[in-house]
């Protein structure tokens, strides 16, 4: 709505259930795109869980989330 652009990267962890913790904002270009990709990870859906050698284990990701005007 404000026009602003940009990318914030979050780093998070995907549990054994599929939830997800360890959020944490790496970088941002303003603290109202930060708040907003917070939000996005406040409603975020049950995930399915990592797999190492058929065992389900914790896993960690790192993504951008890119902030587009319309």
């Amino acid at each position: 709505e404000l026009g602003i652009q940009g990318t914030v990267w979050v780093s998070f962890v995907v549990s054994k259930s599929g939830e997800i913790s360890e959020v944490e904002v790496l970088r941002t270009p303003s603290e109202l795109m930060k708040k907003e990709a917070l939000k996005a990870f406040d409603r975020m859906p049950v995930w399915t869980p990592g797999k190492v050698n058929d065992k389900v284990v914790n896993i960690r990701y790192k993504i951008p989330i890119k902030f587009i005007p319309r």
